[in-house]
């Protein structure tokens, strides 16, 4: 069994920060599984996912012919868009079988996609897992075994459940830095270029760096501030003990856990609210070795300008309720967007609850949390 100080751990995190360690990774993942490749896809839903965007290729997809792989992607891609249904209808991280992933499993050995497959690759079966639960994104990892398995492992599939929340989270985390690096060719550089504070804390509590919106958080909101020792302080002790205890939490526990979220409110402030994530960066891609926490804040009380229109797509929301949910997220109340919009306050709480119903969220701070994830806050500023 893998356990947090394990290397493969440490490589799976370690592609949150750098993405060029995913192919390796996934070739150590292979090993791990006893399979004999494996594919990560991480593909954006609705209109941008017109092509099979596969990102990351185990050995045995890397090494084939370019005009195997182009045949397998322009004759095959409707029985993977049939397995990517089904996993869409199950929670994420629950492992499926390709037996138990068609509406037609008889003679599936015999089906053109797995006689080809059988042939140039001596693949013959596969599992995958679906990564998460965002409706903009279908993130999985997949993985085929050799022709000498009719059924895949028991011990296989224990593996793949136990490497899937890793790799959830490390995707998770990556998705921000992977938009950065596309547009900045930067990493830590580029995070003023990201519309929500973000500040990086080492193992021992200390502020390595944090971004504009950070600083302008820490100056301004009158709730939070970095003291003279380098660490992050609440006017409140109350709030600061909370925390510091979600800072030790996040390193003690195994990573991949998802950690709540804190959040900050006084009399006479917007709230400010806290997502600490487990970062490691052993290969340092940051400059030198680092295990910390990505500390995400969000200030309610700032304007930000959110990319709700994708958001709004992706969650069938109608016109009103896209425009509700941007002034929502905006931080204001029920009865300033009824001003604006020129209707009843009961009509705009109407038409939150069906936001908040479609989306699956039960107030403000999730919204904005759920639009965040849906497409990372990067600026062309």
């Amino acid at each position: 069994m893998l356990n947090t100080n394990d290397s493969l751990l440490s490589s799976i995190y370690d592609c949150s920060i750098n993405s060029q360690n995913w192919d390796s990774t996934i070739d150590r993942s292979v090993e791990y599984v006893g399979a004999k490749g494996g594919i990560l896809a991480s593909i954006p839903t609705g209109d941008e996912a017109k092509n099979w965007s596969v990102r990351y290729l185990s050995r045995l997809w890397r090494e084939l012919p370019p005009e195997n792989l182009d045949y397998i992607v322009k004759n095959f891609y409707r029985y993977e868009q049939e397995a990517w249904q089904t996993l869409l209808k199950i929670s994420p991280l629950a492992l499926k079988p390709d037996n138990e992933a068609y509406a037609n499993t008889d003679n599936l050995d015999e089906r053109e996609d797995y006689a080809y497959l059988r042939k140039h690759t001596g693949v013959r079966r596969k599992v995958g897992i679906r990564l998460n639960s965002d409706l903009g994104w279908f993130d999985t990892i997949a993985f085929q075994f050799d022709e000498q398995h009719s059924v895949i492992p028991s011990q296989s599939k224990l593996a793949v459940n136990q490497l899937a929340v890793h790799f959830a989270k490390s995707v998770e985390l990556s998705r921000t830095f992977n938009v950065l690096r596309m547009r900045y060719q930067a990493v830590l550089a580029a995070l003023d270029h990201v519309d929500i504070g973000l500040c990086v804390i080492n193992a021992n509590g200390l502020i390595a760096t944090t971004n504009e919106e950070a600083n302008r958080i820490f100056s301004d909101s009158g709730l939070i501030f970095v003291n003279r020792k380098g660490r992050l302080q609440c006017r409140n002790q109350a709030a600061t003990d909370q925390l510091e205890q979600l800072l030790a939490d996040t390193l003690s526990v195994a990573p991949g856990t998802d950690n709540p979220v804190v959040v900050l409110r006084e009399p006479g402030h917007e709230p400010v609210y806290f997502h600490v994530s487990h970062l490691r960066d052993s290969s340092a891609e940051l400059g030198e070795p680092l295990e910390g926490a990505l500390v995400s804040i969000v200030d309610m009380s700032k304007a930000t300008s959110y990319d709700t229109l994708r958001f709004s797509a992706i969650y069938s929301l109608t016109p009103a309720e896209a425009d509700v949910s941007k002034h929502l997220i905006e931080g204001l109340s029920s009865n300033e967007i009824a001003e604006i919009r020129s209707v009843s306050a009961d009509t705009i709480r109407s038409q939150i609850k069906s936001i908040y119903s479609k989306t699956q969220v039960n107030d403000r701070i999730a919204l904005v949390r759920l639009v965040l994830k849906t497409t990372p806050p990067v600026t062309d500023r």
